[in-house]
């Protein structure tokens, strides 16, 4: 049994660099259908914690890339923030779920130009009402593992110092 859920692991992963590779040579209106088609499957239907981490991982992937400003057109990473992010409990959130926030958080703020990185550890604040940082806070007071709640607490000072 468990040999088959690693690879079961292992094809959902296979499938999500697919659908990575397809979003990376076309980016079209269906993609965020298809991109909610996959948030419907692999987080507010997943069968366990793998599926999850596997698809934060994919969303981390995507942040990460070299084409994150047509991802950032597409409306993606609004929508990885927007919708599916903000949606969960964050009593919930793993150190993964945490990255794809945080990550989500600056790349959105320096899209809209309410931030810049000075360098890898040190940003500009241009504009005080920057975007999901009060989903910073919540999970700073309410996730449940200590671990989470510190790290959210040093990337908003960090932000601000």
């Amino acid at each position: 049994p468990k040999a088959h859920s690693l690879k079961y692991l292992d094809d959902i992963k296979c499938r999500l660099e697919l659908i990575q590779y397809l979003i990376s040579k076309s980016i079209k209106r269906n993609t965020k259908d298809a991109v909610n088609f996959l948030v419907s499957i692999f987080v507010f239907g997943s069968y366990g914690q793998g599926e999850l981490e596997i698809f934060y991982q994919f969303i981390l992937a995507l942040v990460d890339c070299t084409q994150k400003a047509s991802y950032i057109r597409a409306g993606l990473f609004d929508f990885f923030f927007f919708d599916v992010l903000l949606k969960m409990d964050t009593k919930c959130y793993t150190p993964l779920t945490l990255d794809c926030l945080i990550n989500l958080v600056i790349a959105i703020n320096i899209t809209y130009d309410h931030m810049r990185s000075v360098d890898a550890v040190k940003f500009e604040i241009k504009d005080v009402r920057l975007i999901g940082l009060d989903a910073l806070w919540e999970v700073y007071y309410e996730a449940s593992l200590p671990d989470i709640r510190t790290k959210a607490g040093d990337v908003i000072k960090q932000i601000y110092n």
